[in-house]
């Protein structure tokens, strides 16, 4: 029976990159969820952080997850944050399978510290740091985590075939 897979990280992580390449060769649909609430909202994820705030976009995470609540064939690409709402844990635990695509903070800097289109790049590295510590107790509650650092996509999506099949 086919079932939902949920892949968390911090942003830089390799979700929307994994889960992409998951989604084609275990032949599930794919969804960025950053990109569902893009468009739904209307505006880039920057300018609802400006306009509408973090808090508003932590709500139409919460929101958009239900929106996939009947597809099994699914891979979903979450937001970094997506697990400091510890119903958003409970809820993708239960409907799915939790893969936390794990990488240290310094390689994950290092991939995100110029992307302008992630808004809260703008912390600088402390500010980063400190959000990265916080949230990896929260992505260690997932079903399996995966250490991506050095790894190409496809040791990733092997790993993961791995994990779905035992």
């Amino acid at each position: 029976m086919k079932k939902k897979i949920y892949l968390t990280g911090f942003m830089g992580a390799g979700k929307t990159t994994v889960g992409k390449e998951l989604a084609r060769v275990l032949q599930y649909r794919f969804v960025d969820l950053d990109d569902w609430i893009s468009e739904r909202a209307g505006l880039s994820i920057p300018d609802i952080f400006q306009y509408q705030g973090e808090a508003a976009f932590r709500m139409m995470e919460t929101e958009a997850l239900k929106d996939f609540a009947g597809d099994n064939s699914l891979i979903v690409a979450t937001g970094g944050g997506i697990v400091e709402n510890e119903d958003n844990i409970q809820y993708m635990k239960k409907s799915g399978i939790v893969i936390f695509l794990h990488a240290d903070f310094s390689a994950i800097y290092e991939r995100i510290k110029n992307d302008q289109s992630r808004p809260l790049t703008k912390e600088g590295m402390e500010g980063l740091a400190t959000r990265y510590s916080k949230r990896l107790p929260l992505y260690r509650k997932a079903h399996h985590i995966i250490h991506t650092e050095e790894k190409e996509v496809n040791q990733v999506i092997t790993e993961i075939q791995f994990l779905l099949s035992v």
